[in-house]
């Protein structure tokens, strides 16, 4: 910042001619903070912000003593001292470290998983405060997202997103892929889910993956339908599909036998839920209209449900697939991050209708022109390993 300044004052007073005098002691022609008359120094200071004052504090001894009532100034509010601890992140400093906004401190962003975290008497301690002091549990609630992974937090991906603004090696995005299994109490349905990430346009996109298998083998597709229903209903983590739709509810042709259903959906049910090969391709094209990508209109998030059979198995597998674009990673009130820990009734639509399905787009690189479709046999390599 003090270089740009030095830079453009310098050709200011150039501009004004012999007339506005002449500042001896430049090094290389420019500026430097000792040669510039006290006066100037606090006309300067009258147009910056306390962050900023604090900022050209540190820049030398001469700084230091103009501008050293500043750093003072600084440890009695917050707000300025968040701001100025912001401009060293963005300078890079500590590069293995993450400023937290909620504890206003640099700390490594592990200690903001949410397994770091205890409760009592209804407040939350996080591992970086047991140094410093208590913060209330609501306190980190712009951080977190109940619609998303627990290990996304704000300041996890923050991490990875400044490092690779700076071109860092520190926090790699593979470092917030995932993986996960889970079943029904019986054995069926069997649940694996994998998060994978990737950066694009400056933002991360995260595509979560749930593949559900109904049962053993085609034949006991129909006693399982039922099962599958409730597991969609009962798991919290597995039946929304972000915080504004279910999905049972944007599908509910799909697993519900007694909705009023469409003639043409009562036929996709049947398809789906029949004791027979969908397809010698895996997949039946004529259940296109059945994997379109759709688009949340309340946040940044697409998703898609696709239902293919194993090969060389007699088992058919349903895919539940989300593409959900958390933002930059430099405020929480990036309007992308900030979709995400919204519900139905606390924000209005953000997203156009022109703009839905475009998270996936650029995720997968590719899309059929006019609607877009989400191929189901795109699905992660090992998921057919780890299901049989």
């Amino acid at each position: 910042m003090w270089p740009l300044v030095m830079t453009t004052l310098t050709k200011s007073l150039k501009a004004l001619g012999p007339t506005s005098g002449s500042i001896s002691g430049t090094i290389n022609g420019q500026l430097t903070l000792e040669t510039l008359p006290v006066e100037l120094l606090f006309i300067i200071a009258a147009f910056l912000s306390l962050a900023d004052q604090v900022a050209l504090a540190l820049v030398s001894k001469t700084g230091f003593y103009r501008f050293g009532p500043a750093v003072s100034k600084l440890k009695e509010k917050k707000e300025e001292r968040l701001d100025f601890l912001t401009v060293l992140e963005r300078d890079g400093v500590r590069n293995a470290d993450i400023l937290c906004s909620a504890c206003v401190r640099f700390h490594p962003p592990r200690l903001s998983a949410v397994h770091g975290w205890y409760f009592q008497n209804m407040q939350g301690m996080r591992p970086c405060g047991e140094r410093f002091d208590l913060r209330p549990w609501p306190s980190t609630f712009r951080l977190i997202s109940p619609n998303l992974p627990s290990h996304l937090h704000f300041n996890t991906i923050a991490a990875v997103m400044r490092s690779h603004r700076h071109g860092w090696t520190v926090h790699p995005v593979h470092t917030l892929a995932a993986s996960h299994r889970t079943h029904h109490r019986t054995g069926y349905p069997k649940l694996n889910c994998y998060v994978s990430c990737k950066i694009v346009d400056g933002r991360l996109i995260v595509k979560t993956q749930k593949l559900m298998l109904p049962c053993a083998s085609w034949e006991d597709l129909q006693e399982a339908r039922p099962a599958v229903l409730r597991f969609l209903q009962d798991e919290c983590l597995l039946r929304h599909c972000c915080g504004h739709i279910w999905w049972i509810g944007h599908y509910r042709f799909v697993f519900d036998e007694k909705a009023d259903l469409h003639p043409a959906h009562i036929w996709i049910h049947h398809r789906i839920w029949a004791a027979r090969p969908l397809h010698p391709e895996g997949y039946d094209p004529r259940l296109a209209y059945l994997y379109r990508v759709y688009g949340c209109k309340v946040c940044y998030t697409d998703f898609a449900l696709g239902v293919v059979d194993l090969p060389d198995t007699r088992r058919r597998l349903i895919v539940l697939t989300t593409w959900k674009d958390l933002g930059s990673g430099e405020s929480p009130s990036d309007v992308r991050w900030a979709s995400h820990r919204y519900h139905e009734d606390q924000q209005p639509n953000v997203r156009k209708a022109s703009d839905l399905g475009r998270v996936c787009h650029k995720f997968e690189e590719g899309s059929i022109k006019g609607l877009f479709f989400f191929d189901p046999l795109r699905i992660h390599p090992s998921s057919i390993k780890d299901l049989t």
